[in-house]
């Protein structure tokens, strides 16, 4: 259970942290949005998560249900990928990318705040430090490599579509 926890957590931290770091610049050269407006529309997914994981932290606190908020947010956080990726082309509203930001803080919210709870009961207590430092370890490498083929894609393509349709298929491993 825990190299599963341990994969889906680099597939998440890979697709999120890529669209993260790329979403201004796919919301610019892709979509046609302003700077300005692609800034805005990136912050939404992180300032919902400022507020929605402690209010999701004390629910599952009390109610419990950790696993299946976690496989809620990794369903959840595929549907605004899809949408942007093959069929927000040449559409002129904001709207429709704020409803995709909503979505993936929603998403984000859900998982990061079961997903590391999950990964420390996963091992016996007694191996949670290393269990979470080969997570943490994980991570990282997931962020450093995600944005860097995510570019690499980009340069070798010309355009966005590529590196969407891997956010997609990141977010279905």
């Amino acid at each position: 259970f825990y190299w599963m926890m341990l994969l889906f957590l680099v597939s998440f931290v890979a697709s999120s942290g890529a669209w993260g770091n790329f979403a201004v610049d796919i919301y610019v050269q892709h979509f046609g949005l302003s700077t300005i407006e692609a800034g805005k529309l990136n912050s939404v997914a992180t300032g919902m998560q400022v507020f929605l994981g402690p209010l999701i932290g004390l629910y599952v606190d009390r109610h419990g249900g950790s696993l299946l908020i976690c496989l809620t947010g990794s369903i959840l956080m595929t549907i605004p990928h899809f949408i942007l990726c093959f069929f927000a082309k040449g559409y002129s509203s904001e709207v429709l990318f704020l409803i995709c930001e909503l979505l993936l803080g929603l998403a984000q919210a859900l998982i990061q705040t079961t997903v590391f709870p999950l990964v420390a009961t996963a091992v016996p207590h007694r191996f949670v430090s290393s269990a979470m430092g080969i997570a943490g370890a994980s991570l990282n490498m997931a962020m450093v490599l995600s944005p860097f083929l995510t570019g690499l894609i980009h340069d070798q393509t010309g355009n966005y579509l590529d590196s969407m349709i891997m956010f997609v298929l990141q977010d279905i491993f």
